[in-house]
């Protein structure tokens, strides 16, 4: 009688299905290992995956923005400097420009005093009155 090629082929490699069990296990340790390794390295990972993903492609843009902050920076702190040195040296103002101070005041509050509009310049407003008498005055005008 003869058997079918998948028996005889089953006989043949019965004997490697202990090898191939013992291969099976030591890949699979190896996976875990390497699983526990990668969960620990996740965070170092994910920014070698930002860092590829986002600013490598586009590195010329990065480098020209923090140039122009870089430039920002420097002007502000250069500017910031120069400003605080002139505030310290300003002496008080004296007793003679304070006097003129105070008549361009006056003088400010006299025209603005002037061009105000006065009340009897004013237009005067009409009477309040119901509006079927402004109704009648429209119609017999």
């Amino acid at each position: 009688m003869k058997k079918p090629p998948r028996k005889i082929l089953l006989q043949r490699h019965q004997a490697a299905d202990a090898k191939l069990n013992q291969t099976r296990r030591a890949v699979i340790a190896q996976m875990e290992k390497a699983s526990v390794t990668r969960a620990e390295g996740l965070p170092l990972r994910a920014l070698l995956k930002l860092w590829r993903e986002l600013v490598w492609p586009c590195r010329r843009t990065w480098a020209g923005l923090t140039a122009v902050w870089l430039v920002l920076l420097v002007l502000q702190l250069a500017s910031r400097d120069a400003t605080e040195v002139v505030a310290r040296k300003t002496p008080p103002p004296s007793p003679e420009m304070l006097q003129v101070l105070r008549q361009q005041h006056l003088l400010l509050a006299e025209l603005v005093e002037r061009s105000a509009p006065r009340v009897a310049d004013q237009p005067k407003s009409t009477p309040a009155r119901p509006r079927s008498q402004l109704q009648e005055e429209m119609w017999t005008a």
